[in-house]
């Protein structure tokens, strides 16, 4: 079998990406015909189907889901020699490209990442934010250089290294019933219904397992995809939010949400940077890296 052709299998992988020819055409700036065309090609020469055509957008076959995961391998290595290569050339320039899970990345990642670009201007970052299961998988597909997130990998192929602390509390509205008694408990908590991130999230997971050791098993009334939502949830008196303090700041010090005092109620956990053990850290990553580490409260 001859070499693959790289051309066609990296627009079948941005037909993937797009979910479709026509929006794949239209972000890469040439004709729907032209990229059906390649992706035909990339199928006869593996002798089976990739992509399934329907009326509205397309669907992976079996085939086509295991070649975009080696595809996204291919072209994540490729990145990373070009990283490492003009590490060798010259370390002042180059590009990352960094995931968070949605606490870290919405208040913790932007200052780090403004020290790194005002100590190292001629290097590029690009950051993506989603919970800590989403970036965990894009890291190991080749998505992501590095990660910032909320829990520990499970996953032995990757590095882990706790940089700081986080602290996980009560939100409630100050006019909700349970807003200034002290000792609340735990059981009443849970029964006042709580308002949560999606599965997914380090942060749910982390609550969770909190009343989970306690006894209780939570009681989710809402599920919600963001940290802000969670607190727009919370201030119309919605439920109880779990979340990391540092995330309600703002509403807290402006006296639209509270902390509750509950009796015995203690969740902290580590954040960690992560990413693939078989990686060659670029000097722009390392240095990242070593911000991360340096930030953090001794």
């Amino acid at each position: 079998m001859d070499e693959p052709n790289f051309h066609q299998l990296r627009l079948f992988l941005e037909v993937a990406r797009h979910g479709s020819f026509t929006r794949a055409a239209n972000a890469l700036a040439i004709s729907q015909p032209a990229i059906s065309a390649q992706v035909a090609l990339l199928e006869r020469r593996y002798g089976q189907g990739l992509i399934e055509r329907r009326a509205r957008g397309i669907r992976l076959t079996e085939a086509g889901q295991l070649a975009v995961d080696y595809a996204e391998r291919i072209f994540g290595l490729t990145r990373e020699m070009e990283v490492v290569l003009d590490d060798l050339r010259d370390v002042r320039r180059g590009h990352l490209t960094a995931g968070a899970s949605s606490t870290i990345g919405e208040y913790l990642l932007p200052m780090l990442i403004g020290r790194f670009r005002t100590l190292h201007p001629g290097v590029s970052v690009a950051v993506r934010v989603a919970n800590t299961e989403t970036i965990v998988s894009e890291i190991r597909s080749h998505q992501l250089d590095l990660g910032f997130v909320g829990g520990r990998p499970a996953a032995s192929d990757l590095v882990a290294e706790a940089f700081d602390e986080d602290e996980i509390v009560p939100l409630a509205a100050p006019d909700h019933a349970l807003a200034g008694r002290s000792g609340v408990p735990l059981a009443e908590l849970v029964a006042a219904g709580l308002v949560a991130r999606e599965v997914g999230s380090a942060t749910r997971a982390t609550a969770e397992a909190t009343l989970k050791a306690a006894g209780f098993e939570p009681r989710v009334t809402m599920e919600l995809g963001s940290n802000e939502a969670v607190k727009r949830a919370v201030r119309a008196g919605l439920g109880i939010g779990l979340l990391s303090r540092r995330a309600a700041d703002a509403e807290l010090a402006a006296g639209y949400l509270v902390v509750l005092d509950v009796w015995a109620w203690s969740c902290r956990r580590a954040l960690y940077t992560t990413y693939r053990r078989d990686k060659r850290l670029s000097a722009a990553e390392r240095r990242l890296l070593e911000l991360a580490r340096a930030s953090a409260p001794s």
